[in-house]
């Protein structure tokens, strides 16, 4: 593949779902990548954490756009690592928490657009925020993540100084009012979007 020089953008399809290790010669032709690729999606395969391993030291570190599916969040931490020039990130999957959290600052991600599939999870507790520094990220665009991790996301915040331009909450993302509004007193110039279908009635914290 990495002949391929003029390649921009990539986009393997799947019509199974493949699950690791059944597409190992997939990821044995993505360890060469043509020097000018810039974009991957592979959202229609799925990764372990441990799987994307093989991806270190490679030409992914030139990549700036990456949309994958992934099997557990540990698989986030290790695709910043992977991609230091990533400006844009979408994932989806199952979002099982973050096992082995991990202290990582990501000065290029711009933005992330997460999907994934809540019936997995229902306390919000993901470790999705926890330990990341994204200080320029711009927009965060979530769906079927469940119970939104508020205090978490509060602290990713003031970690990150306060980046965003716009957060927006799709189907089945439960926010209450009182945890938006928080989000618009500190950053008076979001862009918040939410489905009111999704609002819920949470106890604030005295």
């Amino acid at each position: 593949m990495e002949n391929f020089r003029a390649l921009k953008e990539l986009t393997i399809e799947s019509f199974h779902g493949t699950v690791y290790p059944m597409h190992e010669e997939i990821d044995r032709s993505l360890l060469k990548l043509p020097v000018n690729l810039r974009r991957v999606n592979m959202m229609t395969l799925s990764y372990y954490p441990e799987n994307l391993d093989v991806f270190a030291n490679s030409a992914w570190a030139g990549l700036t756009h990456v949309e994958i599916g992934v099997l557990g969040l540990d698989s986030f931490l290790r695709v910043l690592r992977i991609c230091p020039n990533l400006s844009s990130l979408v994932l989806n999957g199952i979002f099982d928490p973050i096992e082995f959290p991990e202290s990582i600052t990501h000065s290029n991600l711009r933005s992330l657009c997460l999907y994934g599939d809540w019936t997995w999870y229902i306390d919000g507790e993901l470790g999705l925020f926890k330990d990341v520094t994204l200080p320029n990220l711009r927009v965060i665009e979530a769906h079927r993540m469940g119970a939104w991790p508020h205090e978490e996301f509060m602290e990713f915040l003031r970690r990150s100084n306060y980046p965003l331009e716009s957060l927006i909450f799709g189907r089945e993302v439960f926010s209450a009012a009182w945890q938006r509004a928080e989000y618009g007193t500190i950053m008076p110039s979001l862009e918040l979007v939410a489905d009111p279908e999704f609002d819920v009635d949470i106890v604030e914290d005295s």
